[in-house]
């Protein structure tokens, strides 16, 4: 008897346009784990770790400055952080040895945003990688709270803390290996600027244009994700994007 794995999950909605775009979006990282569990679990290595952990920064960030509430939140958000590293936090304090309650603190404090993040991206990682996705998101929430507890007090200068998180690029295909590249970041809009500076005395004004329309809409969609790092899945995703949201239709 064949024995087949499927997977039923619910996309939040009846309205059709939305439910297609985020089955195309749910399918593109169905297809990371299917690949993961074939090729077995990776190993995040401490730059990785480190991007995973600036989009959960970057994510909460976002949530909280306009509003991030009293001084006092943040201040306590910073004194759990510090019991869970020193293992005085939940269940970590009935562990035996203080090099396990530290352990365990971190995984009670940390551990589900570190997971959520593996789950996110489709990824199956080993042991080590998730302390060490662990241990990085430990610092990152120590940097978020310190950025919140600034704005909580109407200080919303620039955050210098932000760059130092790497962009985060997922595996490459196959593999199950960080991708490699060079030269830094090169968003959708940055090589549209650089095609449109190298083109505009070989193309039409009027080619130009019409590249613009779908280069900017790709660009408003992949935001300041790295080219190098986008899928066939991210590009169908878009494209039904394109086709729902933008309401273009092919010519005939």
């Amino acid at each position: 008897m064949k024995i087949t794995d499927f997977v039923e999950v619910s996309l939040a909605t009846k309205e059709p346009r939305l439910a297609k775009e985020r089955f195309a979006v749910a399918d593109a990282a169905l297809q990371r784990v299917w690949e993961a569990r074939r090729t077995g679990p990776m190993r995040l290595s401490y730059k990785q770790a480190t991007a995973l952990a600036g989009e959960f920064y970057r994510a909460f960030s976002a949530a909280f400055e306009d509003d991030p509430g009293p001084p006092e939140r943040w201040a306590k958000v910073l004194a759990m952080n510090a019991d869970a590293r020193s293992g005085n936090y939940g269940p970590a304090t009935l562990m035996i040895g203080q090099g396990a309650r530290e352990k365990a603190g971190k995984n009670y404090r940390f551990g589900q945003l570190a997971d959520a993040l593996i789950s996110r991206e489709g990824l199956i990682v080993d042991g080590e990688s998730r302390r060490l996705l662990i241990d990085a998101i430990a610092d990152a929430a120590d940097d978020h709270a310190r950025k919140a507890l600034r704005n909580a007090k109407g200080d919303y200068s620039p955050d210098p803390v932000a760059q130092r998180f790497p962009a985060w690029e997922p595996p490459g295909n196959g593999a199950g290996q960080p991708t490699e590249t060079s030269g830094g970041t090169v968003t959708v809009a940055v090589l549209w600027d650089r095609y449109r500076a190298y083109q505009s005395d070989k193309k039409a004004a009027s080619t130009l244009k019409r590249y613009k329309a779908s280069l900017g809409s790709l660009a408003g969609f992949a935001g300041e994700r790295d080219i190098r790092t986008l899928t066939d899945d991210d590009l169908y995703a878009w494209a039904i994007h394109r086709r729902d949201a933008d309401g273009i239709r092919p010519r005939h």
